[in-house]
């Protein structure tokens, strides 16, 4: 069985040395299940009820058959979140969800580099390592800052249905010449 610090994103820097990231959740519920969505789901299969919370109305999925009723199972976590690291303290707020979606609400940098932000993309290795869809920024976030969305949207560190929509398809980032490179190299 893997550990805890398995899971854990390292990014490295140019000379190749290690950067950690500290992860640290409001939420029992994420921090019981060491955030596996698995462990989430079944801590609320088994009803504790001190575990997350029911999402609202808004938040619920339309049933497929009736248009109208929400299913019992589904349930939204909304947790802080800070990731430390050797930039600083990025902070989120973020819910996650039944269906395996995770919503940033709320975002504060650890750096005011568009171009190298490790916040998130650990964020987002770290979500998909635990079995969750890779993070999607709130409307509201993705529309109050653009391009700083756009660009991580289109290096796929986050999804985005707002940005699909905008934009398009997104542009493979991989070149015919990096093809061949990588090619020759494998002989």
């Amino acid at each position: 069985m893997k550990g805890k610090d398995d899971f854990l994103p390292k990014l490295y820097l140019m000379n190749e040395q290690e950067i950690d990231f500290e992860f640290n959740f409001s939420d029992v519920t994420i921090i019981e299940a060491d955030g596996v969505f698995e462990e989430v789901d079944r801590l609320f299969q088994e009803g504790d009820d001190f575990y997350g919370k029911k999402i609202p109305l808004g938040y619920r999925k339309k049933s497929k058959t009736s248009g109208l009723q929400n299913d019992p199972e589904d349930w939204m976590i909304e947790t802080t979140l800070t990731i430390d690291s050797v930039y600083g303290m990025g902070a989120f707020v973020i819910h996650f969800f039944s269906d395996r979606r995770v919503i940033i609400d709320a975002y504060q940098s650890s750096g005011g580099d568009v171009y190298y932000n490790p916040d998130l993309p650990a964020l987002s290795g770290w979500v998909q390592a635990k079995g969750w869809m890779p993070p999607q920024p709130a409307l509201a976030l993705v529309k109050s800052n653009l391009e700083f969305w756009k660009y991580h949207w289109q290096n796929k560190i986050i999804d985005s249905p707002y940005l699909d929509e905008v934009f398009g398809e997104r542009p493979n980032m991989i070149t015919e010449e990096m093809l061949a490179q990588e090619k020759k190299g494998h002989k």
